[in-house]
């Protein structure tokens, strides 16, 4: 594992000199920052990150920086021991700014109730390999759930029973 180079957390990124210092200003610049990828591909509403997630956003460039050879995950280790070990009131910025997402969120889509996608669109499909009719029958023991002498396979051939085999082991 690379050794980290520890950086110090900030409660409040630092402000840019060309951005104006006004708190007002300066706040919604960030909201819309946060915001901007507002739909998913599929036309639904994206939902506002939770309080972690956008200290994770800001954060993790400065880690990146200051550590190149970490991973994705060593780094999300480092955030989250981060987090975990920020006092509450470090962490009420981050409250805050997700209690305003999460407002600005509903207010724009207050009729939008979350749908987990099922299981299925989000697992990778293998690709199905074709088994030969004779490995098709169950193990000895098990019992098929449709008898075998009933299966029509996809080219149409209805696949006889095989006999079993006497034992070679005399």
């Amino acid at each position: 594992m690379s050794k980290v180079v520890p950086t110090p957390v900030t409660d409040v990124p630092p402000r840019r000199t060309s951005e104006p210092s006004d708190d007002s200003v300066d706040e919604s610049s960030d909201n819309d920052a946060l915001i901007t990828q507002a739909l998913n591909p599929d036309g639904t509403p994206r939902r506002p990150m939770n309080a972690f997630m956008i200290f994770a956003r800001r954060r993790r460039p400065e880690i990146t920086a200051n550590n190149p050879p970490l991973r994705t995950g060593e780094i999300s280790k480092v955030l989250s021991s981060e987090w975990a070990a920020m006092s509450s009131e470090s962490k009420q910025f981050y409250l805050d700014r997700a209690r305003k997402l999460k407002d600005n969120f509903n207010a724009r889509w207050p009729d939008y109730v979350y749908r987990r996608r099922p299981n299925n669109s989000r697992k990778r499909k293998r690709p199905e390999v074709a088994v030969p009719p004779a490995m098709r029958r169950p193990s000895p023991g098990h019992e098929p759930v449709v008898p075998s002498s009933k299966l029509k396979y996809e080219d149409g051939y209805q696949h006889p029973v095989l006999p079993s085999l006497p034992s070679m082991s005399q």
